[in-house]
Formats: C-alpha cells, sequence, structure tokens
C-alpha cells in the first residue's frame, strides 16, 4: 500500500509539524516498512530570510524535532529516508557553489550504519537506495549509488 500526504507550506506556516502528526497517525494504523521525508519549511526560511540566518537555523532545529517524533513512532523493520531538494545561499539557489550543492539526507534502518557519515552521497543516490530497499535492479541510466550494505 502507498499514502503520500501532501500540505501547502505557503498556506500552513505549521506545516512541518502537521506533516509530522500525519505521518505518526499513519504509522500508528499501518505500520509501514518505509517512508520517505521532506520538511519544506526549511526551504520557506531560507528564500524568505536566508540560509543559515537565525529564522533558518530555528526551523532546522523544529524540523529534526519533527523528524524525531516520526521516527520514535516506527518499528525496528522500517526505513526512513529524509532530505531536501536544495541547499542555498543568502536567499537564492541554483548556482553550483558548494552551499547550493549541499543537503542534508539522512538514512535509517537496518543496513545502514548508525552515525556514518556518507562521503560523496549525492541525491542522485536516493533513488537507487530506494529501489535496493525494494530488491529491485535501478535502471542502468540511474547515475546514483545505493548507500545500503
Amino acid at each position: 500500500m502507498t499514502y503520500s500526504t501532501f500540505i501547502d507550506s505557503e498556506a500552513e506556516p505549521t506545516s512541518d509539524e502537521m506533516l509530522a502528526e500525519a505521518a505518526i497517525s499513519l504509522i500508528k494504523r499501518n505500520q509501514p516498512d518505509f517512508l520517505f521525508l521532506y520538511m519544506v519549511e526549511t526551504d520557506n526560511k531560507g528564500h524568505r530570510f536566508g540560509w543559515m540566518s537565525k529564522e533558518y537555523l530555528t526551523q532546522i532545529s523544529d524540523a529534526l524535532e519533527n523528524v524525531r517524533k516520526i521516527v520514535d513512532s516506527v518499528d525496528e523493520d522500517c526505513y526512513v529516508i529524509v532530505t531536501t531538494d536544495h541547499g542555498g545561499h543568502a536567499c537564492t539557489h541554483g548556482t553550483d557553489c558548494a552551499e547550493d550543492m549541499t543537503i542534508p539526507m539522512f538514512f535509517l534502518g537496518k543496513g545502514f550504519a548508525p552515525g556514518q557519515k556518507l562521503e560523496n552521497a549525492s541525491i542522485l543516490d536516493i533513488a537507487p537506495t530506494i529501489a535496493r530497499l525494494m530488491n529491485l535492479e535501478s535502471p542502468k541510466e540511474w547515475r546514483g549509488e545505493p548507500k545500503i550494505q
């Protein structure tokens, strides 16, 4: 079974918290074996106040707290992937500078070494990692590599 939830972060200033609540409710009802989380409020704060601004860093802390609540509600057989779609600098992004190209990615579950920093990880690695979790072959055209053992 596949479930997804979208909350308009422009209309709902607490969309990350609402998403966390919806995910926890789903987890309690269905005990999924895989979750992919994207908390969008950090992006909104980056564009509005600037990446690394006080408001942005506060939102990062809030997003991590919401992710912690979700992770605490899953059982040990559940895989969780958390990411964003881009980094940023000042109030923008889209260049090839390190600040724009670096994103957080968290992989949790059996097969992922706890606390391991994934050197040279890329957003391109997410789809092959999910394919591996599902015991599927990645298409040869994909450039990323699975990040699970």
